[in-house]
């Protein structure tokens, strides 16, 4: 739990923490033939939001995966209860949770490196021709996300029609203990947590498998368009991707506009499933609450 509390935190702080530094540089001017205010960050606070943006999947990738493990470990639980007491212990959660780190970091490092971010009229823009690794950067990574999130959905989904059955059967009706509460909450929480995963993740699985068609078939034109914006800002490059293949260039603007709110809309909602764990943790869990208070009392009792 802790692990995911920190992906959680971390892939919200790195999506839009960094925003309102960003806002306050970006250069806008008004283009005549587009009838348009055009904005772009200049350099170097491009190159620095690029990077952000990549930790930021890095980190929900370690997130989607330690829900996962999360998900594992309670069926684990409620099926081998004595097994589970003996060894998962807090080291091996820990190994497991370095272990995902180490994943995400492997699959999604050499996206820093990949692609050549040149200063090209003090705004940042990606040179094609730098790395034959650019492709895995804006295309393949995305074709391993999709083998992810579709995995983890599909074994989290199982997850939670187990834990839901359990729940509604004789597994927590016997006499209630103390113990038997605090497990009867616990098991809850995960339900709810791996939930709102779905909800959250579920359009995004959409979204990639969507990309992998049409890219695929796109010419290479197309393709080489697309590359830089993929890196340098996932959301504007999807969103004109979407735009030109199903509109074409007659309505490009307007619909470039509508799916520029649908990549936003999804991007706020991955962020939602973020947060909204630490709210499940806090309304789930009495040991929680109770550290909190502690955490807020004890400066004022030393005050005293």
């Amino acid at each position: 739990m802790q692990g995911l509390a920190l992906a959680d935190f971390l892939t919200a702080m790195l999506t839009y923490g960094f925003e309102p530094l960003f806002q306050l540089q970006y250069d806008c001017s008004f283009h005549s033939d587009d009838n348009a205010y055009l904005c772009y960050l200049p350099y170097p606070y491009c190159l620095i939001a690029t990077h952000l943006l990549l930790l930021s999947f890095t980190f929900h990738t370690l997130s989607v995966i330690i829900t996962t493990c999360l998900g594992i470990q309670k069926v684990v639980a409620i099926k081998f209860p004595i097994w589970t007491k003996v060894h998962l212990t807090n080291k091996k959660s820990t190994i497991c949770c370095v272990v995902c780190f180490l994943f995400s970091i492997i699959i999604s490092f050499p996206r820093h490196f990949v692609f050549d971010i040149v200063n090209y009229n003090s705004a940042c823009s990606v040179n094609l021709e730098v790395s034959v690794l650019l492709e895995y950067s804006s295309f393949y990574y995305f074709l391993i996300q999709i083998v992810i999130i579709l995995f983890c959905c599909f074994i989290m989904l199982l997850c939670t029609v187990f834990i839901t059955y359990k729940l509604v059967t004789n597994k927590f009706r016997t006499q209630m203990t103390e113990q038997r509460k605090r497990e009867r909450r616990s098991v809850i929480m995960v339900v709810i947590i791996l939930v709102v995963f779905l909800i959250s993740e579920i359009p995004k699985v959409i979204l990639y498998v969507w990309f992998f068609v049409e890219y695929s078939d796109a010419d290479n034109g197309i393709k080489s368009f697309f590359l830089g914006d993929l890196l340098i800002r996932y959301e504007k490059g999807m969103a004109w991707m979407m735009a030109l293949l199903n509109s074409g260039w007659g309505k490009l603007a307007s619909a470039n506009i509508l799916f520029s709110f649908l990549m936003e809309s999804m991007k706020f909602l991955n962020l939602i499933g973020c947060l909204s764990n630490f709210v499940i943790y806090i309304l789930m869990s009495s040991k929680l609450r109770i550290e909190i208070c502690s955490f807020f009392k004890n400066p004022r009792n030393r005050s005293s």
